[in-house]
């Protein structure tokens, strides 16, 4: 048989000791707080970092698009005044696309193997770069009707 001689706390004491032990052994250090908010707070930077990086590349996928949409403008432009004779000229894209321009120079390269080839330089201003571009034209009025002609243009 066992005996016990202790004294039993009324309600009262136990529940004050027991709010005592809870309020010193739950909840979280400032310690662990703080190092919650620093990862927290990377995450955060890490987040924000990906979508600005996003964004800007966006941005730079839009203006790759407008540049290469006037370039195949430009380039239909220079051809037609090509094949009317102008061996230079310039132009824009008119009050949608101010800081857009574009300007060629061309040379025949009426040779005994190229007649009615014609070499085409041009170049387009956008607002952050110059670009430039090399084609040829053919100015089927020359009449070239030589095999050779044929298969360059085929190629």
């Amino acid at each position: 048989m066992c005996s016990w001689t202790g004294h039993v706390p009324s309600g009262n004491a136990r529940s004050a000791r027991a709010r005592a032990g809870a309020s010193s052994e739950s909840g979280f250090t400032l310690m662990e707080v703080v190092v919650a908010l620093a990862i927290l707070g990377t995450g955060l930077v890490v987040l924000l970092e990906a979508h600005y990086s996003s964004l800007r590349l966006f941005a730079d996928a839009q203006e790759r698009a407008i540049t290469d949409t006037l370039f195949v403008g430009a380039v239909g432009m220079v051809e037609q005044s090509v094949l009317v004779g102008e061996n230079t000229g310039a132009g824009d894209f008119g009050l949608r696309y101010p800081d857009y321009s574009w300007s060629y120079t061309s040379k025949s390269l009426n040779a005994n193997n190229f007649p009615g080839l014609v070499e085409v330089t041009l170049t387009m201003r956008t607002p952050t770069d110059e670009e430039e571009r090399i084609f040829l034209v053919h100015d089927g009025r020359q009449n070239a009707d030589t095999t050779e002609t044929r298969q360059l243009l085929r190629r």
